[in-house]
């Protein structure tokens, strides 16, 4: 049976998802801030572990095998998504 996460553990990797996609959306140009992406994909509204487990069945975030803390990675699906975030939503 898979452990259940801690709410230190899950606030680690709301921080590492949450900086992941500031440093995308840095490398894009956009004028998004935090609270702004907090909001749209749902880590703030919906709570730290719905807002991660939106993005990992979207496929923008995958487990990462080599890690027991920050456990997601960015996948490149979500890459892109982050990158046209303000557009599309916008």
């Amino acid at each position: 049976m898979a452990e259940t996460p801690t709410l230190a553990v899950l606030m680690l990797q709301r921080s590492f998802v949450y900086h992941s996609i500031l440093r995308i959306l840095k490398d894009a140009n956009s004028p998004m801030k935090g609270v702004e992406i907090q909001k749209r994909i749902g880590v703030e509204t919906d709570g730290i572990t719905t807002g991660l487990r939106k993005l990992f069945f979207a496929g923008f975030i995958e487990l990462n095998p080599h890690s027991h803390v920050l456990g997601y990675l960015i996948t490149e699906s979500g890459r892109e998504y982050f990158k046209t975030l303000d557009r599309t939503l916008g």
